[in-house]
Parts: C-alpha cells; structure tokens; sequence
C-alpha cells in the first residue's frame, strides 16, 4: 500500500481484506467441514498469501469463532428487538429474519452438525458465541417486557426464549436439512404464524384474561 493514503483508506483496506478472509474460510467450511479445512486453503481462496491470514487471526479457530460471532443470526437479533413494538410484531421480525438468515447458511448448519459429533469442541464453541448468545438476548428482551407489564410474568424468561427460537429451528432442521419439505411440505409462512399465536397467546394477558 502506498504511504500516501489516509488512515481511513488504510482502514478500509485493511478491513475490506478481513471480511476477504470471513468470506474464503466460510466457503471453505461449508464445502469441506470445520475440520478438513487448512489455513492454506482459506488463503487460496481468498487470493492472498497464506502468512497475511496471521495478520489478522492466530488460528483457524480464531476465524471460526470470528464468523460465529460476526455472520450469526446473534448480531441481527440484538438489532431486531424492540421494546416499543407488540410482541407479536416484534416475534414475527424476528421469525422472518431468522429463516432468511438461516437460510443463507444451511451449509454451515450441516457443517456444525456433522463435526460436531466428531469435534465436541467445535459444537461447544457454536453453543456458546451463537445459540447461546441468542438465547440470552431474546431472554433478556422478554424479561423487560415482563417488567414493564407488556406480557405476563415470567418464571424464566431464558427458558421461553430458548423454546422459542428451538421452535423456529426445528422448522429448519426438519424441513430444510431433513429433507422434510420434499415429504410433508410446511410453507415456511405458516410455521412462523403457528410461532406468533402459540407465544403471542401464551405470553400476553389480555389473551389470558379472555381464557380464564
């Protein structure tokens, strides 16, 4: 690079060949798995020299953890909650936007699932910086709208969050890496309406007043 750039060139630069290597390693891991992936073939990909890959990560792992982080649905979560919006309109954002995302990164899914058996460590690590993370901040969410009164009191709000995004995954697994759409097709749009009236009747108390 020249001397003579800004430092605003140079940091675009330098972050634009960052996202460069996101990009390669998550090609790599979802064509080959987590564990038949190389560095060297991250760096192929990408078009650059092996070493220039140590400038930014210290391992493989570091990238994997990296796009857990970065490319997860963990980010986009945390952007979609609002305490302001109804829950069902805030259940339904975050409904579609998961199975968009999701969607993108099926072969990922596989990936993590199939090295996960074989690699512990690696589901572990999945566990921590992307479902749990998730689960946290949907959790938190509930919990201040239980507060405020919004919905009904709730024992754990961690638990509910994490049978609410297990409901939208099992969409997932069953129909897209199951294969369930070729033998019992669910629309994609009615599993998450099905999502909306199960929470949306169970969590706000004008519903259960009317029930009771």
């Amino acid at each position: 690079m020249s001397p003579l750039i800004s430092s605003d060139q140079r940091e675009e630069y330098l972050n634009g060949r960052r996202e460069k290597i996101l990009d390669a390693a998550l090609q790599a891991f979802q064509r080959n798995g987590f564990s038949a992936t190389s560095v060297a073939e991250i760096a192929s990909i990408a078009g650059i020299a092996k070493g220039t890959i140590y400038l930014y990560f210290e391992s493989k792992e570091q990238i994997f953890s990296a796009i857990l982080k970065e490319r997860s649905f963990v980010p986009v979560l945390a952007n979609l909650v609002d305490d302001n919006q109804t829950i069902d309109v805030t259940l339904r954002i975050i409904a579609e936007n998961f199975m968009k995302h999701i969607e993108k990164y099926i072969p990922l899914i596989k990936m993590v699932i199939t090295d996960g058996i074989r690699f512990p460590d690696c589901a572990e690590q999945v566990y921590q910086e992307s479902i749990l993370q998730s689960n946290l901040i949907l959790a938190d969410y509930l919990e201040r709208q239980s507060k405020s009164g919004k919905i009904r009191p709730l024992t754990n709000p961690f638990l509910t969050a994490k049978a609410i995004i297990g409901m939208m995954m099992y969409h997932v697994l069953t129909q897209e890496i199951m294969g369930g759409k070729n033998i019992y097709h669910i629309a994609q749009e009615d599993w998450i309406e099905e999502v909306i009236r199960v929470f949306h009747n169970s969590l706000c108390p004008e519903i259960n007043e009317r029930l009771s």
